[in-house]
């Protein structure tokens, strides 16, 4: 949805299959997307701030622990 409004985007997942459909999702749609292969719940680590959903599902994947 970012991308597609020429906004920055992040993807991050843990799972090489999803971050590779991810990928693919986002070349057919023309979106420029990083998808670094990481753990949403230290997402600090990569320099980068959570916003919205992103920092919804990292709250609760991190409650989960």
């Amino acid at each position: 949805m970012c991308a597609g409004l020429d906004l920055d985007a992040t993807g991050v997942d843990l799972a090489d299959t999803a971050l590779r459909a991810a990928e693919s999702k986002a070349r057919q749609r023309g979106a420029a997307v990083r998808f670094p292969r990481h753990d949403a719940r230290r997402l600090p680590e990569l320099g980068e701030r959570a916003r919205g959903g992103a920092r919804r599902a990292r709250d609760r994947a991190r409650d989960r622990v």
